[in-house]
């Protein structure tokens, strides 16, 4: 089955992800109201743009978020604890320049308020988002503009501003999502699936290492409905069908308005039927 997925408009994360799902977020609004949760468990949460909006819109009422990058988790614990005024007063006074693009990383972060600042200058900065080592901040940017055209102090303050008022609804953990799975029963969660790309992931993400097969094992046997977006390659294919999962095709544009598909994997066959008819 081929699903064509519709741009979502109104970003809430304040990260640029290289691999982001924002873009997918109708077409798993339609997978999770077929199921009957209200809890949802994003379980390589990154820039975590399904939950929160699913969130905000009222699709569930509790969003667990799970990463195990540190960089990546110091900007969430940040956000969601009491030092974001602070995070909040940096990117409103700050103008980035190469210059002080080199100076701010410079520095050893020794706070997590430091860590997460540094991860952001990272993340809105660099090609692509990508955070990952040897990663290279942008030279010219949107009409020659360079750093500034990837810096929008407004709407990353926003966004802070509106996850902050979700923060009830939000639990973070920063551990192995694996290891979390074994952990807990998740009695009446959902989980969404979006784990490093397998061949793509080693220039992309500084935590890109997943035995994938152990994961789409360790899904299968929590019995509890899981929508997983995966790279589109034989090796995912090959797992899923020794699963017995569900596998529909996606289309999105990637960078460079690169036109590419994605694997949707899912072990509740009803809740996939619902896909063709998006």
């Amino acid at each position: 089955m081929s699903t064509s997925a519709v741009k979502l408009k109104r970003h809430i994360s304040p990260f640029r992800y290289p691999g982001g799902k924002s873009w997918l977020y109708p077409i798993f609004r339609d997978w999770f109201r077929c199921g009957n949760s209200r809890t949802l468990v994003e379980l390589f949460a990154g820039g975590a743009s399904i939950g929160l909006q699913s969130l905000e819109e009222g699709l569930c009422d509790h969003l667990v978020m799970i990463e195990r990058d540190p960089e990546i988790a110091a900007v969430w614990r940040t956000i969601l604890g009491t030092s974001w005024r602070e995070l909040v007063a940096r990117i409103e006074n700050f103008s980035p320049t190469l210059a002080d693009y080199r100076k701010e990383l410079a520095a050893p972060a020794r706070t997590q308020i430091n860590r997460a600042w540094q991860a952001l200058i990272r993340n809105r900065l660099n090609h692509g988002g990508i955070m990952a080592n040897g990663a290279s901040p942008l030279r010219n940017g949107e009409a020659g503009k360079g750093l500034q055209s990837r810096w929008y102090p407004e709407t990353l303050v926003s966004r802070i501003r509106r996850i902050r008022s979700l923060k009830s609804g939000i639990e973070f953990l920063h551990s192995d999502a694996l290891r979390e799975l074994g952990s807990r029963k998740w009695k009446g969660c959902s989980f969404f699936v979006d784990p490093p790309y397998p061949k793509a992931g080693r220039r992309l993400y500084s935590h890109f290492s997943i035995d994938h097969e152990q994961l789409l094992e360790q899904l299968g046997l929590i019995d509890r409905p899981f929508f997983a977006s995966y790279e589109d390659i034989d090796e995912v294919k090959r797992l899923a069908e020794r699963f017995n999962y569900q596998v529909s095709s996606v289309s999105m544009f990637a960078r460079c308005h690169r036109r590419r598909t994605e694997l949707l994997i899912s072990n509740r066959q009803d809740m996939m039927s619902s896909l063709g008819k998006s």
